[in-house]
């Protein structure tokens, strides 16, 4: 062969080459990007759904309807009770403990948890609020001398279940809930611990109220009310196939 059909030949393997490099990393670009937004379209409906059980939960905690249930589609993730979670309150000198535990969905990097009345988002190490917990503190006028009561507000959700379901297709989740129990108390202090996963953004929250604290994964919070109403809720939560 001469070294002119050899240079040709040369310059075609290369001409080659360089072409399906650029092909390559078009290929590469367009799957990732594919596989990006078929990823966020997931993540907004498992967002949507939880947001749909945050109102289930609340309808049958509150609502009178204690028995609720929910259909949602697993995408291939993981739906979970976990028990990550524990709360301690000392009202005065009454102690409560709870392990309240979660409802938890993992998809990849996306997880969101529906966490004492909150619902807490983690997707790529980044935390962030959807809905605030079932605690709460305001300033209610009264027609005392002062005129002015800090009512502090607990409400409980412990969940009591063992689920764990992955895969595709529906489920259906069912809570059944029950007061377990209820206390009023006037002029108190009061000191909440909550150890969980979303301890920054439990600390985060309760600055909005007073005097927190963190140590790792557990928060504490401390603050004096005029009156302090806690209320203790369990809801058996599981599932089953469609």
């Amino acid at each position: 062969m001469s070294e002119r059909a050899v240079s040709e030949v040369l310059s075609y393997i290369l001409i080659f080459g360089v072409v399906m490099t650029a092909i390559s990393i078009v290929y590469s670009q367009v799957y990732t990007s594919t596989v990006e937004t078929s990823q966020k379209f997931k993540v907004e409906g498992i967002r949507e759904s939880f947001k749909k059980i945050y109102n289930v939960f609340v309808l049958s905690v509150y609502g009178g309807a204690a028995l609720q249930q929910i259909q949602i589609e697993l995408q291939g993730g993981t739906i979970s009770v976990e028990n990550c979670t524990y709360v301690s309150i000392k009202i005065g000198n009454e102690p409560y403990s709870i392990y309240t535990k979660s409802l938890n969905y993992q998809l990849g990097n996306y997880r969101i948890s529906f966490e004492n009345g909150a619902l807490w988002e983690s997707y790529y190490g980044y935390n962030r609020s959807v809905q605030t917990p079932s605690i709460y503190i305001k300033s209610v006028q009264v027609p005392q001398a002062s005129g002015v009561d800090q009512v502090f507000v607990i409400v409980i959700n412990e969940i009591d279940g063992d689920v764990t379901v992955s895969g595709e297709g529906s489920i259906v989740i069912i809570f059944n809930s029950s007061l377990q129990s209820s206390a009023l108390y006037k002029e108190k202090d009061v000191t909440i611990n909550i150890t969980s996963p979303f301890a920054d953004l439990w600390e985060g929250y309760f600055r909005n109220f007073g005097s927190v604290s963190r140590e790792n994964n557990t928060v504490i919070f401390n603050k004096h009310a005029d009156t302090v109403i806690l209320t203790i809720y369990k809801t058996n939560v599981s599932t089953r196939s469609i």
